[in-house]
């Protein structure tokens, strides 16, 4: 969502809130953050008391959806469901103004709805999102205690030829402020016996011999930042198109500084246009039991073709 100033000529004295809860047609919540945050001024100066009267010229800096026109698959009248297409953002980047999944999702359903889960910008696949307060608590408590089961599906180096349960903790961590002639890469989540237990079930589906790939489903039993890509890279079935695990340093710096924007460059050097992981399937019950599925063309071999360029 793109953040937006809106200003207004306020003559006679109003109460702040219900006065932009009206003209921004915003839930009394949404503005009170807004005015908690110091995103609403009254002549120039930061509006603290939300509700006393006062009038002159009123500024206030809110997000503006900004939506991309994605559609879900599947609603009810709590939640819904899309499947986001690998590239798109799921929530917006600080003040950057590119679109991003939440921007569909208020503009759909309003200002309260929101996400339930997320998925990495290059990772396709099923999100679900609230359209209530109520339903939102609700669906997160599903993830909390883990009584949701993802499932994806993911595109990987060599011939994984049989199942198997991937147990190795792993350790996040961010080196952001490296020096320009230190070669660390900048993203540090590893597999390190101090990190926090991570377990990974992992089943080939199918082997594809002129490519040396295996189409693999994936369930993360626990759910870390990159799990599923760190545990394959960790037992040397590293997904294509993954720019961080399982590639040398100077291949993730190199992205990592926009340096591997153009298609050729990234399918060389990472084997794909993206990121080969797709959320292809959910399991849950709210109110009734859903069982919610989209594979995202991973089992065509024209998807195939246009993200590996070589098939």
């Amino acid at each position: 969502m793109a953040y937006v100033t809106k200003t207004f000529e306020v003559t006679e004295p109003v109460k702040v809130n219900f006065y932009l809860a009206e003209k921004l047609n915003l839930p009394f919540s949404v503005v009170a953050r807004l005015i908690d945050k110091g995103r609403v001024l009254m002549d120039g100066e930061v509006i603290i008391k939300k509700a006393v009267p006062i009038a002159g010229k009123l500024e206030v800096m809110y997000h503006e959806p900004t939506p991309s026109g994605l559609e879900p698959i599947f609603g009810t009248k709590d939640f819904a469901v899309f499947n986001k297409p690998s590239g798109m953002l799921v929530h917006q980047n600080g003040f950057h103004v590119e679109s991003s999944l939440v921007d569909d999702i208020k503009h759909l359903y309003g200002h309260l709805a929101n996400l339930v889960h997320r998925i990495d910008r290059e990772t396709s696949g099923l999100v679900i999102a609230s359209k209530n307060k109520k339903a939102e608590k609700q669906l997160k408590n599903l993830f909390v205690e883990k009584d949701i089961e993802k499932n994806y599906l993911a595109l990987v180096e060599g011939n994984l030829k049989k199942e198997r349960l991937i147990d190795a903790p792993i350790l996040i961590g961010m080196n952001n402020n490296r020096h320009p002639e230190d070669p660390t890469p900048r993203v540090l989540s590893e597999i390190n016996k101090d990190g926090a237990k991570s377990r990974t079930f992992v089943t080939p589906i199918e082997y594809y011999e002129e490519l040396d790939i295996t189409l693999v489903n994936a369930y993360p039993i626990t759910g870390r930042t990159h799990q599923i890509r760190i545990h394959l890279s960790h037992i040397g079935h590293r997904i294509l198109g993954d720019p961080f695990y399982g590639v040398d340093v100077q291949v993730a710096n190199d992205y990592l500084d926009g340096k591997m924007m153009d298609v050729e460059s990234r399918v060389e050097r990472t084997g794909a246009k993206r990121v080969m992981l797709h959320a292809w399937n959910l399991k849950f019950s709210h109110k009734a039991k859903f069982y919610i599925e989209n594979d995202g063309g991973f089992f065509n071999e024209e998807f195939l073709k246009r993200n590996l360029e070589k098939f």
